[in-house]
């Protein structure tokens, strides 16, 4: 789907990083905004096997959004 495209496509990790903590960002907000659907399928797209390899990207997220990240699956 679009966010695994979104979070692969760039050429770095830090890119990549940076796209993965703005959809766990974006996720924050549709969770409060009681947006299930949406949020669904952005947390789909970062639990695919394409992205969740993606095991550095993760990694460079700061550890607070990592830990979002981990509170919203």
């Amino acid at each position: 789907g679009w966010v695994v495209a979104a979070v692969v496509r760039p050429p770095t990790v830090r890119e990549r990083a940076a796209v993965m903590a703005k959809f766990v960002r974006i996720a924050q907000h549709l969770a409060d905004m009681h947006n299930y659907n949406a949020l669904t399928s952005i947390l789909s797209g970062l639990n695919s096997s394409a992205v969740s390899r993606l095991r550095f990207t993760a990694a460079e997220m700061p550890p607070a959004l990592q830990r979002l990240r981990t509170t919203l699956e």
